[in-house]
């Protein structure tokens, strides 16, 4: 796609080459939208793992002062 916006613009066909670099952000747009829920996912994942070992240590602790 960026070999033929290159070809666009030697060929003086600014049009051409804007419609192609906006497609190319749109483009970069949603696969970074892609990557940051990507990332969320993960994150929230990692944070419920988290949450639930610290219910287990919480409760490993009350049971140890209930002893």
């Amino acid at each position: 796609m960026k070999s033929l916006q290159a070809k666009a613009i030697s060929d003086q066909n600014y049009e051409v080459a804007a419609i192609i670099r906006d497609v190319l952000k749109e483009k970069d747009s949603h696969e970074q939208e892609s990557k940051n829920a990507e990332f969320k996912e993960e994150l929230n994942t990692a944070k419920e793992e988290d949450r639930e070992q610290n219910e287990k240590q919480i409760a490993n602790l009350k049971q140890q002062l209930m002893s």
